[in-house]
């Protein structure tokens, strides 16, 4: 992302992978208001939480407003200057939405997800689909699956769902590529890796591979 823009086009092959860009939705409350979706993964954030942001981290962000004018490119402007390889999306929402790319609702989500430690693979593709398309920095733990409800209610968290699509359907998330429900030798990889290294979180990569190869036959 070495200059200033980004097409629509362009941003969608970059998302759902493990080291997709920050998307940040820096619309107005009333344009916001009038279309309550986002992109996949988008934060809201208004030109002055961009100021008081620590950009010291650098990192890759695409900022986007309603026709991607003067907020997109102010706030991806403020981002370069504290060391962030920021663009704006050209066009901006409408522009995304009038191509008929995926989008998710900005109502507010759990802050945190409870999910079984002993996760099958139905489990990690709910997952995937959360931490790559919905929000990278979802707060997850894990517990054994008979504690879940119990951990919900003293952690103050949300049962992940089960399936891939289930997961999609709370955050309002459409038009995303789906993990298959079963994969039987992905299951006995992802139960090796897991009696391993015990967090579903360390096992992703295995539906990113998956999901990869499919891309790839597209």
């Amino acid at each position: 992302m070495a200059d200033t823009f980004i097409s629509c086009t362009q941003l969608l092959q970059l998302l759902g992978w493990p080291h997709a860009p920050l998307i940040l939705d820096v619309r107005t409350p009333d344009d916001a208001r009038r279309d309550p979706t986002r992109l996949p993964t988008a934060r809201s954030l208004s030109l002055s939480d961009l100021e008081a942001s620590d950009g010291s981290a650098g990192g890759r962000a695409v900022v986007y407003c309603q026709r991607g004018g003067k907020l997109s490119q102010l706030g991806a402007a403020v981002l370069r200057k504290k060391g962030v390889e920021a663009v704006a999306l050209t066009g901006g929402h409408l522009a995304w939405q009038a191509q008929g790319l995926a989008t998710m609702s900005s109502k507010p989500l759990p802050k945190r997800w409870i999910m079984a430690q002993e996760a099958l693979w139905p489990d990690l593709a709910a997952l995937w689909v959360l931490r790559r398309w919905i929000d990278p920095r979802a707060d997850v733990l894990a517990v054994s699956r008979d504690q879940i409800d119990a951990a919900c209610q003293v952690g103050q968290g949300q049962p992940l769902p089960g399936l891939a699509q289930a997961m999609a359907d709370v955050a309002g998330l459409s038009l995303v590529p789906m993990p298959p429900a079963e994969a039987p030798g992905l299951s006995l990889l992802l139960a090796g890796r897991l009696q391993r290294m015990r967090d579903p979180v360390d096992a992703l990569d295995l539906v990113d591979d998956l999901m990869a190869g499919r891309r790839g036959a597209a």
